[in-house]
């Protein structure tokens, strides 16, 4: 069965759209980025194992390769394994190529996505370099293992950014994170992300990233509980926990549509 949903919405046609192909029997990988093809989201899920317990097998494709990390497709894979009733506790564990990632349903709506802390890193990029890449200023630059991470000023530069996304693709890295802080009270950070590298020119509403700006921001701002707005055209809501070695990323995942793929010839 697949399910279509919106995840890190704040309501209906927002949020991050993502497909949830949960497995009757196994698949090759060809059939997976096939599947993924075809539906057309920055990604899609993959969830195997059906039989009453709270662990599963996830993983996750977008329309041209396989992906070690996947945040709003984590937590739409688990809205689903919830709505189906898989499992009969409020904690589920998925093991993934990125090690074991556990969701939690909490009693406001919310699913609570867990991620180990990444700490920024610094980076050796120029400025002036990627404020030609995306046509405002950049005030400084941080890298993760798979990201580059630029902030601006505030949240106009982010919103009126023109994003040059042949020279993002360029980057060695898998997709270009830009983030400005405390906006009018709505939220204590916001974001845009670019990753043409991997089919996506700007992604709704990212969980993955959280892990390291959630972490940041918390520095920053001195808070531990962060409220995060991603400015995409359809929007994305989240709010970040940041304490210990992890980082809680929550959001709320909204049902699009659900049916069956026929593979048979």
């Amino acid at each position: 069965m697949t399910w279509i949903v919106d995840a890190f919405a704040e309501g209906r046609f927002s949020g991050n759209q993502a497909g949830v192909c949960i497995l009757d029997s196994p698949i090759d990988e060809i059939a997976m980025l096939s599947i993924a093809n075809e539906l057309g989201f920055s990604e899609t899920a993959f969830v195997e194992g059906n039989d009453k317990r709270i662990s599963f097998d996830l993983r996750w494709f977008t329309p041209s390769e396989e992906v070690d990390l996947c945040g709003h497709a984590t937590l739409g894979a688990a809205f689903v394994v919830f709505e189906l009733g898989l499992v009969e506790v409020n904690r589920i564990h998925f093991s993934t190529k990125s090690g074991v990632i556990s969701v939690e349903r909490e009693n406001d709506g919310y699913l609570s996505l867990t991620l180990g802390k990444e700490n920024p890193m610094y980076s050796s990029f120029g400025r002036e370099q990627v404020s030609e890449m995306l046509g405002v200023e950049v005030l400084g630059l941080f890298e993760s293992k798979r990201d580059l991470f630029a902030e601006v000023s505030d949240f106009s530069n982010l919103k009126n950014i023109n994003p040059d996304l042949d020279r993002i693709a360029a980057l060695p890295f898998r997709a270009l994170v830009v983030t400005c802080g405390p906006h009018e009270g709505v939220s204590d950070y916001s974001l845009r992300v670019f990753g043409p590298k991997v089919s996506i020119p700007e992604d709704s509403a990212t969980g993955s990233v959280q892990a390291v700006l959630g972490p940041y921001w918390s520095d920053r701002l001195g808070k531990y509980l962060l409220e995060v707005t991603q400015l995409s055209s359809r929007g994305g809501k989240l709010r970040v926990k940041v304490g210990g070695d992890s980082v809680i990323v929550q959001g709320k995942v909204v049902l699009f549509m659900k049916g069956t793929i026929e593979l048979k010839e």
